[in-house]
């Protein structure tokens, strides 16, 4: 209906728009920034497009793989902003427990504990506050949606049957091609991979080993639903990629941390890139505006890229994460083993208490980084400790 020209003015004047919306307030509002592109696009959109006066929040790490406190730094410089940074992995730790409390549930969202404490540094100055949650939702920006034309081509040659099977093998370890063999050719094959449901299921073979018989059978269950469930309609690889994002990790996982986590510290969290006529828009472009294999958030970069800094352009895309594998080997080594075992009484008949501590001594002689599952099984016994206890 029209040129991508056209197509990008109409979607910068949404976003702007969706922004000025969500400055609506009788207190100050400030930005929860980071180093990507998402958050520092709606900074440039708010100083450059909007002319709109912000203060800016950001932590960082001591483990450089997880900072992104320099690029965020420089962002605001550019913008000339008024900034606010915290460093201090300690503190971060002494949040485990809080976010166990406040979620009231096992979510093993790694990525609550620094939002959590980015949301008290924030209050601290404001009581409302943007963030640029659903950007990659809306404009295709994580991996998996760049994947997903190459891999289209490849999996076409692959029956439908046989996909979904191979899908169910690789989230349960079982089934006649075996967890080996799958986890070496999914990531090949299968444009519609498990990595679509979670961002990180433990391997098939540790799947098997780490749940009882009992838990495996009705895991088998629920994911061969869920497989099923992903394969109606008709739809474009990239398209059912953005629809499933958009319809339950975003919501239920990504959404439902952010606003645990702001509302823990009284903080009130705005997310522009989630107006409803913003999204539908970016759901109505050609897949090849929103990105390629080598690019993602095409557009959304073109209609930013002439006003940020260099520094944000060329930063290596990253997840809002901790460093988890080095706390349980040095400042939390003694925290993760005292809340992971013993396992609470009521996961022994699900868990293998064994293959745990086996993970966990794994980890800490550095033979193997299990980081993000002993994350998830602290997360849940610390969960049955709190609330099963009686």
């Amino acid at each position: 209906c029209c040129s991508y020209d056209e197509a990008l003015e109409e979607v910068r004047e949404k976003l702007d728009e969706s922004i000025r919306l969500r400055l609506r307030s009788d207190v100050p509002v400030g930005l929860l920034l980071r180093g990507g592109l998402d958050s520092n696009a709606i900074l440039a959109r708010l100083v450059r497009g909007l002319g709109a006066k912000v203060q800016t929040f950001t932590i960082g790490f001591e483990q450089q793989d997880y900072d992104e406190s320099s690029v965020a730094a420089a962002s605001a410089k550019h913008f000339g902003v008024e900034h606010h940074v915290h460093r201090g992995d300690t503190d971060h730790l002494k949040l485990l427990p809080d976010v166990v409390r406040h979620y009231g549930e096992p979510s093993a969202d790694k990525s609550a504990m620094p939002t959590m404490f980015v949301s008290a540094l924030t209050r601290q100055h404001v009581k409302v506050a943007l963030s640029g949650d659903g950007g990659d939702e809306a404009f295709a920006g994580y991996s998996k949606h760049r994947l997903s034309g190459w891999q289209q081509k490849i999996s076409g040659w692959i029956p439908r049957d046989a996909k979904e099977r191979w899908m169910l093998d690789a989230m349960t370890g079982q089934g006649w091609l075996g967890a080996n063999a799958v986890r070496k050719l999914r990531p090949h094959l299968l444009a519609e991979s498990p990595s679509l449901f979670s961002g990180e299921f433990f391997s098939g073979q540790l799947f098997q080993q780490i749940i009882t018989p009992q838990l495996r059978a009705l895991s088998a269950d629920f994911l061969r639903a869920v497989v099923h469930d992903f394969w109606q309609g008709s739809m474009e690889p990239l398209e059912r990629i953005l629809q499933w994002d958009n319809t339950d990790p975003l919501p239920n996982s990504l959404l439902t941390k952010l606003d645990i986590a702001s509302m823990a510290r009284s903080l009130e969290v705005r997310s522009p890139f989630l107006d409803h006529e913003l999204v539908e828009l970016c759901a109505r472009l050609p897949n090849e505006w929103k990105g390629n294999s080598r690019q993602g958030k095409l557009m959304l970069r073109d209609i930013v890229a002439p006003d940020l800094p260099q520094e944000v352009l060329r930063a290596p895309k990253r997840g809002f994460s901790v460093p988890l594998a080095h706390w349980w080997r040095n400042e939390a080594r003694d925290k993760i083993r005292d809340g992971l075992l013993p396992l609470h009484a009521s996961l022994v008949p699900f868990i293998d208490e064994k293959f745990a501590r086996r993970l966990l001594d794994e980890h800490q002689s550095g033979r193997a980084n299990h980081a993000q599952r002993l994350w998830n099984l602290w997360v849940l016994n610390e969960w049955a400790r709190m609330f099963l206890t009686r």
